[in-house]
């Protein structure tokens, strides 16, 4: 790493589908101003990379193999009131961008999306 460039911004990844969490950690990576810091397929392990590394941004499925993520991200919004927040779904519930909102997350895309649209809104939050 050139010393004179800024760091990686930090992302920490909460997917339960292994393939998954591994296309976006190596997607992150690719990236030179993004790094993935880790990730976890429940929501507890979420929290648990949270405490030992807090990430700039978070990109976190809705269904966890511990259940809901809403109440994990009310937690993790609550410990790190300054980190980016992204509903990361498969689920098409018109409802779920008010209820991720409401959680505390700044965002809300869904799976099918484009990776184009991912990466433009962690750098469009991350700002």
């Amino acid at each position: 790493m050139n010393p004179s460039l800024p760091a990686p911004a930090t992302i920490a990844i909460g997917e339960n589908h292994p393939d998954l969490a591994l296309t976006l950690s190596v997607l992150i990576d690719l990236q030179d101003d993004l790094r993935c810091i880790g990730h976890a397929p429940t929501g507890s392990g979420l929290l648990a990379i949270a405490e030992r590394e807090p990430a700039d941004a978070y990109l976190v499925d809705l269904a966890l193999d511990d259940g809901s993520s809403v109440p994990m991200i009310q937690t993790l919004r609550s410990r790190q009131p300054a980190c980016v927040i992204i509903a990361f779904t498969g689920l098409g519930n018109p409802s779920l961008a008010e209820q991720c909102q409401r959680a505390g997350c700044d965002a809300t895309l869904e799976k099918n999306g484009s990776v184009t649209q991912l990466l433009e809104t962690l750098r469009g939050l991350l700002g």
